[in-house]
């Protein structure tokens, strides 16, 4: 889950775009080597089959289709079955994409750290009186907050 929701925030991609993220987590995960099998991959245990890696592609990227007719797309994932990229414009599965996976949109756009102002207001009787006021600088890169699942 900590996948999913990392890449949807590199590229500040909406959260009803869930699934999306998590199918894709889950695809990069199984070509991925972890603890137990430090030399060989879920993919690889399961298709005896080395995986190929020069298809992956940054999630959320904006780029253009290129099939049958160029329309402007957000890279959500791979195809299941077949060879492509789904993408959201009109969700479709192409295999000719071309994705601009630099531009970054949201928390990553500047190394810059700005500070915080926090200013609190109270309405009752003391309006436009600021009650207290902190400066702070802001806690990048904070472990999410753990989501109850049921």
């Amino acid at each position: 889950m900590e996948k999913a929701r990392s890449m949807l925030q590199n590229k500040s991609v909406s959260t009803e775009w869930w699934v999306e993220a998590v199918n894709t987590a889950v695809y990069l995960i199984s070509r991925s080597s972890n603890t137990a099998h430090p030399d060989t991959t879920p993919y690889e245990l399961a298709f005896k089959t080395k995986p190929q890696m020069n298809h992956l592609r940054v999630f959320g990227s904006h780029g253009y289709t290129q099939e049958p007719k160029s329309f402007k797309c957000t890279f959500l994932g791979y195809a299941e079955n077949v060879k492509g990229y789904r993408v959201f414009g009109l969700v479709k599965v192409t295999r000719s994409v071309k994705l601009d996976e630099l531009e970054v949109s949201g928390i990553y756009d500047t190394r810059e750290v700005k500070p915080i102002r926090i200013i609190q207001v109270m309405k009752d009787g003391d309006e436009g009186k600021v009650q207290h006021q902190v400066d702070r600088q802001p806690v990048l890169n904070n472990q999410m907050e753990a989501v109850e699942e049921n």
